[in-house]
C-alpha cells in the first residue's frame, strides 16, 4: 500500500479524534456551568449536599440517592468530565508534534500560576472570614450566656433571700409576686450589659417539694417577640407546657445554650433550686429570630443567616445592600458553618442548622460606632489589606517568573535532546553499552531515545546472561563438589561391606542427607534426613543439619535423645516455612538389634530373610515445626532383630514419589523389588533399585532429590 495514502489516512483519523474531543469539551463545560449557576455555585452545592445527607427520617434511601446524584454528584463528574475532554483535547493536538508542545507548554505555565494564585488567595480569604465571623458569633452567644447565667443566679440567690426572711420584715401592701417582679426588672438592668438585644424574657415557676404538684408561674416575660406564648398561672400536670418548665433531661442540672422549642430557637439560661421546701426554676433568655441576628450582624458588619438544613426554616434579617461590583468582589467570602442546637424536649443535641455568612459591605471600611472606630478585622485592617495586597501581587510576580523561567528551560530540553541523541550513537558505537540516553518525554525525540536505551540494554542483556550463566554453572559445580565432600566417605571402613549408600540431588545441589555414626566397635548409627524444598537453599540447611549432628555426639547412642536435641537446636534456626524430616536407627552389627526413631519421615523397609519385607515406622513429627514440649510428647522408638543377612533400607520421599505419566513409583513398588532382589549384597540391592526406578520414570526428569542407604547384617557376625 503506498505510504503516502498511509500518511494521509492517519492524518484524518487523527483530525476526526481532535474535532470529537473540541465537541466533548465544549458540551461538558456548558453543561457543568449551567448545574453550578442553577443550584447557586459551591456554596449552594455544599447547602445541598448537607441537607440531602439529614433527610433520612421519612423518605426511601432509594429517593435520597437519586437526589444527591442529580444536585450534588451530577455538577462534580460532569467537571471531571469536562477537565478530562479538555486534556484529551489539548493533547491530541499536541501529541508528536514539538512546536504544539510548546504553545501548550507557555499557556500552562501562564494559566496555572495564575489561577492557582487566585484561588489560593480566595480560599484562603474564605476560610480567615468563616473562622472570623463564627468566632464573632460564636462569642457573641457566649458573652450573652453568660450575661443571663450571672442574671439567673442572682435571681435565685435574691429569692432564696426573700423566703427566707421572717413576714414582718417585708413591706406592707407589698406580695411576693410583686416583690419578684421588681427584683426580675432591677437585676435586668444591673446584670444583662447586652440588654438591648430584643426578645428578652425571664419567668420564675414554683411548686411544693412534692412529685405531681402543680407548676405555679410568680412571673412571666410580657409576649415574646413571633408571638411567643403566654405561660397560665398553675399549670397542671397534664398541661402541654409542664414538661416544658424542668425538663426530665435536665433534672436539677443548670443549662445555658442555643435550644429550639415548639419549632423556634431560643438562646436560653436554665436555672433549678430548692429553698424552704419548695423547688424554683427560673428560665431567661432571648428569642433567636430576625431582629435577634439583625442586632448581631450590625456589631460584627457581616450579614447573618440562620436555617434548618433541610429547608424546613429560615431567619434571614434585612441584609447590608451595595453596589452589584462590590456584591461580586465579597461574593467568594460567603461560607456556611454548622450550628449544633438543643432540643428542648428530649435534651438531644444535633447538628440541625447552619449559619450563613456574607460579608457585609463596610466590612473593609471602619465606621464610627459608640464614640470609637469598630472594624470586623480589628483596628489595624487598613494595614491588614495593605499585606494582602502586597502578598498576591507578589505570587503573581513569581508566577509569571516561574512561567518564563520554565519555558526557557523547555526550549533548551529541545536543543539538548538532538545533541544528546548524537552523542550517544558515537559512544555505543565505541563500545560503551552501559551508557543510556536520560529519559525525554512523550514525543519524537523521546520515543527515539527509548528505542535507542531498549536497543542497548537487549544487546548488553545478551552479552551479561552469558556470563552469568558460565558464572552460576561454575559456582554450582564448586557446590556440588563441597556438598559431597560433606557426606561421610564408605571406603576404607570396617563396615563398608555392609553398607552402601547413594545421594542423587534433583538440582545441581539438594537438601538430602545421610550420616553414618561410629558408636564404639559394632554399633553405628545411620542418619537419613530430608530438607523441605531444594537447590541451595535446602543445601545451606543440609549443611547446618551436619554440624548441629557432630555437636550432639554424647546422644549418637540414644536415638530420641538425639533427635530431640536437634528439634531444640532447629525449632530456633529455621525459618517458620522451612522443616527437616529425618530417621535414625542405632544398629549393632553383631547382634543384629536395631532402635529406630522417625521424625516425619519415610518409613524404613526391613528385608526378612523368611517373610515378605515390613515396613518400620515409628511415631513422631519433622524436626524443626514446634517446641520439645510437644515434639518430645510425639516422639517414639521402636526395637527390632535382624538376622545374619536382613536388611534395612532407608530413603528419602525422593525415590517412593518419583514420577511418570502422572503415576508414583510408590512404596509397594519398591518393597516389591526389595523382595525379589533382598538375597543380593547391600550394594548390589542399591544398583537394582536404581535401576528399577530408571526404568519407572524412563526418559522422565527426577523432580526431586533421591537419597538410598541400606545395612545389611553380616554373616557368621564377620
Amino acid at each position: 500500500m503506498n505510504p503516502l495514502f498511509l500518511q494521509k489516512n492517519k492524518r484524518k483519523v487523527r483530525k476526526r479524534r481532535q474535532f470529537f474531543w473540541i465537541l466533548a469539551a465544549i458540551v461538558t463545560t456548558v453543561l457543568t456551568l449551567w448545574l453550578f449557576i442553577k443550584n447557586g455555585g459551591i456554596t449552594g452545592l455544599t447547602r445541598e449536599a448537607m441537607n440531602l445527607s439529614l433527610q433520612v427520617k421519612g423518605e426511601m434511601v432509594y429517593s435520597l440517592s437519586v437526589q444527591f446524584f442529580i444536585k450534588v454528584s451530577a455538577p462534580f463528574f460532569l467537571t471531571l468530565a469536562a477537565l478530562f475532554c479538555w486534556w484529551m483535547m489539548m493533547r491530541n493536538w499536541a501529541h508528536y508534534y514539538l512546536n504544539r508542545k510548546l504553545i501548550v507548554s507557555y499557556l500552562f505555565f501562564a494559566l496555572i500560576p495564575l489561577l492557582s494564585t487566585i484561588a489560593i488567595f480566595i480560599l484562603g480569604a474564605r476560610t480567615l472570614f468563616g473562622l472570623t465571623a463564627a468566632h464573632g458569633v460564636e462569642s457573641g452567644m457566649q458573652a450573652l450566656a453568660k450575661g443571663l447565667n450571672s442574671y439567673t443566679y442572682h435571681v435565685q440567690k435574691e429569692v432564696v433571700r426573700m423566703i427566707s426572711e421572717p413576714p414582718g420584715q417585708r413591706e406592707k401592701g407589698t406580695s411576693v409576686k410583686r416583690e419578684i417582679v421588681d427584683l426580675l426588672e432591677r437585676l435586668k438592668k444591673r446584670e444583662l450589659s447586652s440588654r438591648e438585644f430584643p426578645g428578652f424574657f425571664v419567668s420564675v415557676f414554683y411548686r411544693t417539694a412534692r412529685p405531681g404538684h402543680p407548676w405555679l408561674c410568680l412571673n412571666s416575660s410580657p409576649p415574646l417577640v413571633d408571638g411567643a406564648v403566654f405561660f397560665p398561672g398553675i399549670i397542671p400536670p397534664d398541661h402541654p407546657l409542664f414538661h416544658t418548665i424542668n425538663p426530665s433531661w435536665l433534672g436539677e442540672r443548670e443549662f445555658s445554650g442555643l435550644t429550639r422549642e415548639n419549632d423556634r430557637l431560643y438562646l436560653k439560661s436554665f436555672r433549678y433550686f430548692e429553698a424552704d421546701q419548695r423547688q424554683f426554676v427560673i428560665q431567661a433568655g432571648y428569642a433567636v429570630n430576625k431582629h435577634f441576628l439583625g442586632r448581631l450582624q450590625e456589631r460584627l458588619s457581616v450579614n447573618l443567616a440562620l436555617e434548618g438544613l433541610n429547608d424546613s426554616w429560615r431567619i434571614t434579617p434585612e441584609w447590608t445592600d451595595s453596589a452589584w461590583y462590590i456584591r461580586f468582589f465579597l461574593r467568594p467570602l460567603r461560607s456556611i458553618w454548622l450550628v449544633e442546637i438543643r432540643e428542648w424536649d428530649t435534651g438531644q443535641n444535633q447538628l440541625s442548622a447552619q449559619m450563613l455568612f456574607d460579608a457585609a459591605p463596610n466590612l473593609f471600611s471602619p465606621e464610627q460606632q459608640g464614640g470609637h472606630i469598630s472594624s470586623f478585622l480589628g483596628d489595624n485592617q487598613m494595614q491588614i489589606q495593605f499585606a494582602f495586597i502586597i502578598f498576591t501581587i507578589a505570587i503573581l510576580v513569581l508566577g509569571e517568573l516561574f512561567a518564563l523561567i520554565f519555558g526557557v528551560l523547555l526550549i533548551g530540553y529541545i536543543t539538548r535532546s538532538l545533541d544528546m541523541l548524537a552523542t550517544g550513537n558515537d559512544i555505543v558505537a565505541q563500545g560503551q553499552l552501559s551508557y543510556r540516553l536520560p529519559k525525554m518525554g512523550q514525543d519524537q525525540l523521546g520515543a527515539m531515545a527509548r528505542s535507542f536505551n531498549a536497543m542497548v540494554a537487549n544487546i548488553q542483556n545478551l552479552l551479561e546472561e552469558s556470563k552469568e550463566k558460565e558464572k552460576l554453572q561454575e559456582e554450582l559445580r564448586i557446590a556440588r563438589e563441597i556438598q559431597v565432600s560433606l557426606l561421610p566417605d564408605l571406603e576404607n571402613k570396617a563396615w563398608s561391606r555392609h553398607l552402601d549408600a547413594v545421594c542423587i540431588p534433583a538440582k545441581d545441589v539438594g537438601g538430602d542427607y545421610f550420616e553414618v555414626l561410629e558408636i564404639g566397635d559394632r554399633k553405628l548409627g545411620v542418619f537419613v534426613a530430608d530438607v523441605s524444598g531444594k537447590g541451595t537453599s535446602a543445601a545451606f540447611y543440609m549443611a547446618e543439619m551436619k554440624g548441629i549432628l557432630l555437636a550432639l555426639k554424647p546422644k549418637w547412642g540414644y536415638p530420641v535423645e538425639l533427635v530431640n536435641g536437634l528439634n531444640e537446636i532447629l525449632h530456633g534456626a529455621l525459618k517458620s516455612n522451612i522443616f527437616i524430616s529425618a530417621f535414625y536407627v542405632l544398629i549393632d552389627l553383631k547382634t543384629g538389634e536395631a532402635e529406630c526413631v522417625r521424625a516425619g519421615h519415610c518409613p524404613a523397609i526391613a528385608a526378612w530373610k523368611d517373610r515378605p519385607c515390613e515396613e518400620i515406622q515409628p511415631k513422631g513429627m519433622a524436626l524443626g515445626l514446634t517446641t520439645n514440649t510437644i515434639f518430645s510428647s510425639v516422639i517414639s522408638s521402636e526395637k527390632i532383630k535382624l538376622e545374619a543377612g536382613e536388611k534395612l533400607v532407608l530413603y528419602t520421599d525422593g525415590l517412593d514419589e518419583m514420577a511418570a505419566e502422572n503415576e508414583l513409583y510408590g512404596i509397594d513398588r519398591l518393597k516389591n523389588t526389595i523382595d525379589n532382589q533382598k538375597h543380593l549384597s547391600a550394594t548390589q540391592l542399591k544398583e537394582a533399585i536404581l535401576n528399577d526406578v530408571n526404568r519407572f520414570i524412563q526418559s522422565g526428569e527426577q523432580s526431586d532429590d533421591l537419597t538410598l542407604v541400606i545395612i545389611q547384617i553380616p554373616e557368621n557376625n564377620s
